[in-house]
């Protein structure tokens, strides 16, 4: 229970960790003016 707790939580973290980067880079380079 707490293994799979654990890992689900890890995975969780890193994609939404992935997810929030690349949302923030997108964002930033299309708010960015040029």
């Amino acid at each position: 229970m707490t293994n799979s707790t654990s890992g689900i939580s890890r995975r969780g973290f890193l994609t939404g960790a992935a997810a929030a980067g690349a949302i923030a880079t997108l964002g930033l380079a299309g708010c960015a003016p040029k």
